[in-house]
């Protein structure tokens, strides 16, 4: 008999090596746009809770100072623009002439600025915000609306009621399915 000595099979065939890649290549082109639509729900969300952050900062404001506290979107950093688009900047100063334009003596608390530019945060009609010194927004209710720019992902709002409380939604404040300009 011949002592012959078994050689074990080191690595892998071509075959093994290509039905690997195929599952890989499936599995990436399954998740990638998963994925993408994760990144843009996260990146508005994100741009919805810094926003709440500032509003209820203002609201808190207000109510700290015993005075009227305006936010509004703002092209020069220092006088409200008039516009319904509050993606760019947001002023947030104490109105204490109620007229509810920044003037010179009134103390700025905040320009803010969202973190991420490219989401559209839309108004309506509306472009100011004003908080009472008893925390409440009265003519100020309103729905801000945050859509993705290539959208990804539905829109979602922030409606502010007259009593000045925030709250998230996916829908409108009348139930209605949210839309972006």
């Amino acid at each position: 008999m011949e002592n012959r000595k078994r050689c074990w099979q080191q690595g892998f065939t071509l075959i093994e090596l290509m039905i690997t890649l195929t599952i890989i290549g499936i599995t990436l082109f399954t998740a990638i746009p998963s994925f993408s639509a994760l990144l843009a729900n996260n990146r508005l969300v994100a741009t919805l809770n810094e926003f709440n952050a500032v509003m209820s900062y203002a609201r808190s404001e207000a109510i700290k100072r015993g005075t009227r506290v305006v936010l509004c979107p703002t092209a020069d950093n220092l006088n409200c623009a008039g516009i319904n688009t509050w993606q760019e900047a947001v002023l947030l100063f104490v109105d204490t002439d109620a007229d509810a334009d920044h003037d010179e003596e009134e103390p700025l608390l905040r320009i803010h600025r969202p973190p991420n530019d490219e989401i559209g945060i839309y108004s309506g009609s509306k472009s100011k915000i004003t908080y009472q010194s008893n925390g409440s927004s009265p003519g100020s209710n309103l729905t801000l609306t945050f859509c993705d720019p290539d959208q990804k992902v539905a829109p979602i709002a922030l409606i502010l009621a007259n009593s000045g409380r925030l709250r998230s939604s996916d829908k409108a404040a009348d139930g209605s399915l949210l839309s972006c300009p």
